[in-house]
């Protein structure tokens, strides 16, 4: 994702591990809180291309929660640039 430029190699090739080992959606996770970037699966598509505007895929998380897989990361996938401010912040 591009508003999440902590989100390093070490963590997305660990979720790829799990993506492929367990074919489910698979998103990071500190305290408790989920993160960025997620991965989904292709039976999700139709799903998520019927996202719009300001809502992501989050929706469909809560909704499938029992086919994501938690993979726990550290506190910078909770970081995502919104504004002037969060470049500042970074």
């Amino acid at each position: 994702v591009g508003d999440n430029p902590l989100a390093d190699e070490k963590l997305i090739a660990k979720m790829q591990t799990v993506f492929y080992r367990t074919n489910t959606i698979v998103a990071p996770e500190f305290n408790e809180s989920l993160g960025n970037p997620i991965i989904f699966p292709f039976r999700y598509r139709t799903e998520l291309m019927r996202l719009s505007g300001d809502t992501g895929g989050k929706k469909i998380i809560y909704t499938h929660m029992g086919d994501v897989t938690k993979i726990q990361a550290p506190p910078t996938v909770l970081f995502d640039i919104d504004t002037v401010d969060d470049i500042y912040k970074l």
